[in-house]
């Protein structure tokens, strides 16, 4: 299935153009996320359930992350259907 639908989105969303600075694909259609500032990795999963996932993405970068900063977080998971899950740096 092509991914453009979902990238012409996020380049069509200015919160997600600033924010998302490399994508990566593998064979499988798995995404991995590279945000412009910080470490943390987002894994995206595939590109199903795409507005949900990002919809869950936003909230929590700007709900959670501006009390407690990207530096607590190195992944965020969102391949798990109806789930983020933020896991905490060591």
């Amino acid at each position: 299935r092509s991914l453009m639908p979902l990238f012409r989105r996020m380049d069509a969303d200015p919160f997600y153009r600033a924010f998302v600075a490399e994508v990566t694909v593998s064979e499988s259609g798995q995404m991995t996320w590279y945000p412009q500032l910080g470490h943390t990795v987002i894994a995206f999963g595939t590109a199903h359930q795409a507005e949900q996932k990002m919809a869950s993405l936003r909230a929590f970068c700007q709900q959670v992350l501006p009390r407690i900063g990207w530096a607590h977080y190195q992944r965020i998971t969102l391949q798990y259907n109806g789930q983020l899950i933020a896991e905490r740096n060591p």
